[in-house]
């Protein structure tokens, strides 16, 4: 009896011990597994976010912007009497300064237009109002894409140029009497994988159309294609830019709106 309650008791300690192994390898398991489950949540929340804040990015200089409300223009207003304005005879050359803050954006500047300065009096104070019109756009890439994921970067990046550009006359010390009133920005779709190679086809044989009797003397097809090739190579960044420039390439672009107001009195 005695043997047979230590075999017993053997047997029924080997049984627990298998169970708390067991449990522990089930707890250790799903543990990690709630652990992992956990970081994919938090990606996906932070990725969320990322989403969110870049969409209302979007939403908010990509759209057009309508007219100033009553309380927008009172806040304006009263901003504008609260802080110092240089006289209009040391006003900044704003048009000087919106080019440097371009080239500096890595951006053109295609169009710019300043409206005949008006007067608005307000509380008996005067003030000079000039509306400014500039139209930016991407600068032209300057190499030839070879799929059409380049031509995807190519727009993002100078999407995000153009909005440095905006984000830089809002913050300028320079620009602290500007209201910006609208902001449009166009960023055309990406070549597809196809018209990158549709491109590169029709370089090649507006390059082979212009050859001359002498450089095709004595050559062979294939070695006429390898001297197209060649001629490709050695292109410049201007060369490219002006081919692209009369294939239609359109690039990113913006045309913004804003109202400088300067102290004249009272």
């Amino acid at each position: 009896m005695k043997l047979l309650g230590r075999r017993l008791w053997l047997v029924l300690g080997g049984i627990i011990v298998v169970v708390v192994i067991a449990a522990g390898v089930l707890y250790t398991s799903n543990s990690r597994q709630i652990a992992k489950r956990n970081q994919l949540q938090s990606d996906i929340l932070q990725a969320q976010l990322v989403l969110n804040r870049s969409n209302e990015e979007i939403k908010l200089l990509k759209s057009q912007t309508p007219q100033l409300t009553d309380t927008q223009l009172n806040e304006a207003k009263a901003y504008l009497a609260s802080i110092s304005f240089l006289p209009s005879s040391e006003s900044i050359e704003y048009d000087t300064m919106l080019f440097s803050i371009a080239d500096s954006c890595k951006l053109h500047v295609a169009n710019l237009v300043a409206s005949a300065p008006g007067e608005l009096e307000e509380n008996k104070v005067k003030y000079q109002v000039t509306t400014f019109t500039i139209n930016v756009e991407g600068v032209l890439p300057g190499v030839l894409f070879k799929a059409g994921t380049e031509s995807k970067q190519y727009i993002d990046t100078n999407v995000n140029r153009i909005l440095a550009f905006v984000s830089s006359i809002v913050t300028s010390n320079d620009f602290k009497t500007a209201i910006i009133t609208s902001v449009s920005i166009n960023a055309p779709e990406p070549l597809t994988d196809v018209l990158v190679a549709e491109t590169y086809i029709n370089l090649q044989n507006e390059i082979k159309d212009k050859l001359t009797a002498d450089e095709k003397k004595n050559k062979t097809a294939f070695e006429i294609e390898q001297l197209v090739v060649d001629k490709i190579t050695a292109m410049t960044l201007d060369e490219i830019n002006l081919f692209l420039d009369k294939q239609g390439f359109e690039r990113p672009s913006a045309t913004i709106l804003f109202v400088i107001w300067t102290y004249k009195g009272e």
